[in-house]
């Protein structure tokens, strides 16, 4: 049903609120008209799984929206609203909800009057996979942690061009199952402590900061048992110095350098 020039959500109920498509398990309304989604807007679709309103009109997303898929497990809201304005604190309501793909939509978390982060993503608990690539980040470490506290099962995070200036502390590190996390293309330079930023992720695998504004990388950088875990670490394109200050960086790499993504093309002195 994408591209349909749909102004709104069809309905899905029968008289007496039974369903027209019982057994639907995916949705695809991306690139329509639709303007708004109310409470109302999913009923009847006992088996939907995945639904995908990506490039709508959405420019609101108000409360308890899923709240009545029991089965909604992916959840596509890229590039809506153009931009996305304003979140309802249980916009997200949903104990099933696994993938949430919000990226795009150039939502302004440091905008606190928008939304409520101690609620945005707390009525969805078993969250697994979020990326919020192209929205604003909050320049506050206590804003951010508020975020992201109920997100203690997250096992992939993707903040890629979301205006991050700096590593909040204490927020990566309350994610005890993070696999996979997503830094790229931000104005990152560093971070004042490793422990406080990337301590006790026991489960991370893959790390991905390229094309950041970082330019030394030494033994301070990251805890020693955080890197040891690591499978993956891409920190391709940052300006790096190449002084005797990357001395460390540079016997590590000698050693390690198989888990180092796109190198050595990708890497070189930032003032070349």
């Amino acid at each position: 049903m994408s591209i349909n020039l749909l102004p709104k959500v069809p309905s899905f109920c029968r008289r007496f609120n039974t369903s027209y498509f019982p057994n639907l398990e995916t949705l695809t309304l991306s690139h329509n008209n639709i303007g708004f989604l109310g409470p109302k807007s999913f009923r009847c679709l006992p088996r939907l799984s995945t639904l995908n309103l990506d490039n709508t009109k959405i420019g609101k997303l108000q409360d308890n929206v899923f709240a009545f898929l029991p089965s909604l497990q992916k959840l596509h809201l890229s590039s809506i609203g153009n931009p996305l304005k304003s979140i309802k604190k249980n916009a997200f309501n949903s104990s099933s909800l696994a993938t949430l793909i919000l990226k795009g939509s150039n939502f302004h978390f440091n905008m606190k009057q928008r939304y409520d982060a101690n609620r945005i993503f707390a009525s969805c608990p078993n969250l697994k996979k979020l990326d919020l690539t192209e929205n604003n980040m909050p320049s506050d470490d206590l804003t951010f942690r508020t975020i992201f506290r109920p997100l203690r099962k997250l096992k992939k995070l993707f903040l890629t061009k979301t205006k991050m200036l700096n590593l909040p502390t204490n927020v990566f590190t309350n994610m005890k199952l993070l696999h996979t996390l997503h830094l790229n293309e931000n104005g990152i330079t560093d971070w004042i402590d490793s422990c406080r930023t990337f301590g006790n992720m026991t489960s991370l695998k893959y790390l991905s900061l390229r094309h950041n504004r970082i330019s030394v990388i030494n033994e301070t950088s990251f805890p020693e048992d955080f890197l040891s875990r690591l499978e993956k670490l891409n920190l391709a394109r940052n300006p790096f110095s190449c002084s005797c200050d990357q001395m460390w960086f540079r016997n590590w790499i000698q050693k390690n350098g198989s888990i180092l993504m796109e190198f050595p093309k990708a890497y070189g002195c930032g003032n070349q």
